[in-house]
């Protein structure tokens, strides 16, 4: 019974979500420089060759060691996911019924390319002033500038389809993973996003 009730609760994690967290930091680890918080601090202070203020090895352990834990969490989400999958693949072989993830990701997949589109609207109107006469060729580098920035932070965007998901599953999911899920996840993106808005407190050099 116990078995049973555990399994009623993984099911109704998406495999969207995991998804989505697994192929984020993926290619934030490969392909990005930053990981989990961006630093405020210009491309050019960077770049410099001295060390202005003597923190740059400090930050450089801390990168390191954040994208050691990243590689922990996708660990322990592709475990998730095999769980996940293996409490689904049991009430089947029960004939029980189990959530179906298509609508969660088409719903998804719209959700997101709306953002996209109002992302490169927004970069569109921005240019134009700049610009004064854009191209086709400019609105192009524009395009692939917003959708190569987007892939790489695909991470941020896990609360979606996992709220998708609740809302289409909404009567067979229970109180107590709702209360779960606000607390592990929604609470520490919310924390993350607030942080990533104030930055970290930079002394620029003059």
């Amino acid at each position: 019974m116990k078995k049973m009730k555990k399994s009623r609760e993984l099911i109704y994690i998406s495999f969207v979500m995991l998804g989505l967290w697994i192929i984020g930091y993926g290619i934030s680890l490969i392909y990005h420089k930053y990981i989990l918080i961006n630093s405020s601090e210009s491309q050019g202070y960077w770049s410099q060759t001295y060390d202005h203020q003597s923190y740059k090895l400090y930050l450089k352990t801390l990168d390191y060691f954040a994208r050691f834990l990243v590689l922990v969490s996708l660990f322990l989400m592709a475990r998730v996911s095999q769980m996940v999958w293996k409490a689904r693949k049991v009430l089947r072989d029960e004939g029980e019924s189990t959530p179906s993830e298509k609508k969660v990701l088409l719903v998804s997949l719209g959700v997101y390319m709306c953002y996209l589109l109002l992302k490169i609207i927004e970069r569109g109107f921005y240019l134009n002033p700049v610009q004064g006469s854009s191209t086709t060729d400019v609105y192009m580098k524009l395009t692939m500038d917003v959708l190569r920035y987007e892939v790489l932070v695909l991470q941020d965007y896990i609360l979606i389809p996992q709220i998708i998901a609740f809302l289409i599953w909404k009567p067979r999911v229970s109180d107590g993973l709702l209360r779960s899920f606000f607390t592990g996840l929604w609470i520490p993106s919310l924390v993350q996003f607030v942080y990533e808005i104030i930055r970290d407190p930079v002394v620029y050099p003059a």
